[in-house]
């Protein structure tokens, strides 16, 4: 890519203490978005419809030594407003607040 940068890990602060939802995050960019932010030590929410997809990904996420931080299925179907605003009271009942918003998911 001319005059672009890749962005990797090492270009990410430590991210101790943060939370992050990533939507559509069970495969592919999302899915390595919440790696690099996961090793960055963050709490990540992975917003996604399908639970055995899901877990299967975070499973696959631990084998791969994502370090401090840590991964949550977060059943999330954006298609439907009420499942969103209960994804959303999920997220409030566990955490005082979300500091990082990745829109990953498609239609």
């Amino acid at each position: 890519m001319l005059g672009r940068k890749m962005i990797s890990e090492d270009d990410l602060v430590d991210l101790h203490g943060k939370v992050v939802l990533v939507t559509g995050g069970n495969s592919g960019i999302g899915y390595i978005t919440i790696q690099m932010l996961a090793r960055k030590g963050a709490t990540v929410y992975m917003g996604a419809r399908d639970e055995g997809r899901a877990t299967t990904a975070i499973k696959q996420l631990q084998d791969e030594n994502i370090n401090d931080g840590s991964v949550h299925w977060l059943k999330l179907d954006l298609s439907d407003p009420r499942e969103v605003r209960h994804a959303a009271n999920e997220v409030l009942e566990n955490e005082q607040r979300l500091d990082i918003l990745v829109n990953n998911a498609v239609g």
